[in-house]
């Protein structure tokens, strides 16, 4: 890529443009997927930003070419790209079919399929590790128990749980049977888990019994007395985890079963995952209610997936050797947005409690210890740090550390100026 800086179109902005080194451009996947495009498509793009507006000029065009470097397990044509016209018309790649869970579980080789693929940190200091090949494994037995349980294609699967790799597991089986997935964390109230739940007509429920945020251990069995009767559609309810157990009044006709009595049956074969329309509705997330009534928005599989690599991949440069942690719940759509880094092989770290507890520092602790290399967070956490004058880099190490990607609010230029002085040579996305 010849151009040096990332250009800000609307110009007056503190600390902008900002320097991108040369060789880290030009070895980028962006820089590569220009270059096989301009050679596929005879285009001499002179820069970045002429590749940048040829994508938006034709766009059916650039995103059949990236699909088609990405390596998925599709069946059907790339062709047409897309048919009709505005918004509402648009349909993307109507002669594609695909799998999510094929996609996200795929193998890569010998070295991915025993590496970590999850790993899981809690603010008690828990630490619960999955290879690819066994989170594969888990994923297509539970996949199997939902089929055996009557799951068919669009039903609807809803869940209340804490950010663990069972509820990953959840939301990967639920895309191989081609289900619809919808999740939320366990804090929130009834009323707020109605109002989304509520219209959706679900068939299953994953739930968590009870959760644990800085320190104090929060009971949902009280709140789920009253969401399991009104979800009156339910014939499964799924526990997470088994401690402590589902009180044997709990009111709602549905069967209820721990998430390991799923595991015990027999396995799908990821191979012989049926494929779906590339519209085919994936999961349902919904507006923060801050205007109204939570609104609805259902993302289609193919959609979601290829946006997601486009970020992971061309932005980002995600690959089997980095190490994500996002911190999120499964209530935010970045929850969602991590989940798919499985597609690239990316080892996820998530966490579950309190990003401050036992200590203000106990997440940064977490960056070290895993050796992160991508970290996701919030302008509120990075000025909370900075109020604390809390050193990033004192007695810990995190030369792993590539990039810190913030999200949910406004991050302030003076901000970019405090994570370059504390945290060093990050990207900051």
């Amino acid at each position: 890529m010849s151009d040096a800086t990332a250009e800000r179109p609307d110009g007056d902005f503190p600390g902008w443009p900002i320097p991108i080194a040369p060789a880290r451009a030009q070895g980028s996947a962006m820089a590569g997927l220009m270059d096989a495009i301009a050679g596929s498509q005879g285009i001499p793009f002179a820069d970045y930003p002429a590749f940048h507006a040829w994508s938006c000029r034709e766009y059916p065009t650039f995103w059949s070419q990236f699909l088609a470097t990405l390596d998925l397990p599709l069946s059907g044509s790339l062709e047409p790209a897309c048919t009709g016209q505005g918004v509402a018309g648009t349909r993307f790649f109507p002669g594609l079919r695909l799998n999510v869970a094929q996609c996200l579980l795929r193998r890569i080789d010998d070295a991915t399929e025993q590496a970590p693929a999850l790993i899981l940190r809690t603010e008690q200091g828990a630490r619960v590790s999955r290879t690819r090949a066994g989170l594969r494994d888990r994923c297509l037995r539970l996949a199997g128990a939902l089929r055996e349980a009557g799951v068919a294609p669009g039903d609807r699967i809803v869940a209340i749980g804490r950010n663990s790799p069972e509820l990953v597991e959840a939301f990967v089986a639920s895309a191989a049977v081609g289900a619809t997935w919808s999740s939320v964390s366990p804090d929130l109230g009834v009323d707020a888990v109605l109002s989304r739940f509520g219209e959706l007509g679900a068939s299953v429920a994953f739930v968590d019994l009870r959760h644990v945020h800085h320190g104090q251990v929060h009971d949902t069995t009280g709140a789920l007395r009253e969401i399991l009767p009104a979800l009156a559609s339910l014939r499964l309810v799924v526990t997470l985890h088994d401690h402590p157990s589902m009180p044997a009044d709990m009111p709602t006709s549905a069967r209820i079963a721990p998430f390991d009595e799923l595991l015990a049956g027999e396995a799908l074969v990821l191979e012989r995952l049926a494929h779906f329309a590339f519209d085919h509705p994936l999961c349902i997330l919904f507006t923060s209610g801050t205007t109204g009534k939570p609104k609805c928005l259902v993302h289609g599989a193919g959609g979601t997936l290829l946006e997601h690599l486009k970020e992971h991949r061309l932005h980002a440069g995600f690959g089997p050797h980095d190490r994500l942690l996002f911190y999120t719940t499964c209530g935010w759509m970045m929850w969602n947005w991590m989940v798919s880094g499985l597609a690239s092989a990316m080892p996820l770290v998530i966490y579950d409690g309190s990003a401050t507890f036992p200590t203000p520092d106990a997440l940064l602790e977490v960056l070290a210890d895993e050796r992160v290399t991508v970290f996701g967070t919030s302008p509120a956490y990075l000025q909370m740090l900075q109020n604390l004058q809390i050193e990033p880099r004192a007695n810990r190490s995190l030369e792993r550390l590539r990039t810190i990607q913030s999200t949910g609010s406004v991050l302030h230029p003076h901000q970019f100026d405090w994570i370059r002085e504390s945290f060093g040579a990050v990207a900051i996305e």
